[in-house]
């Protein structure tokens, strides 16, 4: 019984510490970073804007590896996407634009 408690616990805690946190930084004028937290590590930046009541993606999204390498980018304008870098050993791999 005393192992079960020891291995729950332990499932527990390496749970909670895997979790997602997203945070929203206000800077104004309807503008707010938006930082997604895996643990302590940043997994994804970017910005956000509001147009009426709706909050759309604005300028470049960033994604990144557990070592804190850029993964993904991704261009937005008006809440459209407009261009994505995908990255692989700190080499573009692939490039879309939308035309």
């Amino acid at each position: 019984m005393k192992n079960l408690f020891v291995l729950a616990a332990f499932l527990f805690a390496f749970n909670t510490s895997a979790q997602e946190i997203t945070t929203y930084h206000e800077i104004g004028d309807g503008l707010a970073k938006v930082v997604v937290y895996k643990g302590e590590k940043i997994i994804q930046e970017g910005f956000v804007k509001k147009e009426g009541k709706v909050w759309i993606n604005t300028g470049t999204w960033v994604q990144y590896d557990f070592d804190g390498n850029i993964t993904l980018e991704v261009k937005y304008k008006d809440g459209k996407r407009e261009e994505t870098i995908a990255y692989q050993d700190k080499k573009v791999i692939k490039v879309y634009r939308k035309n």
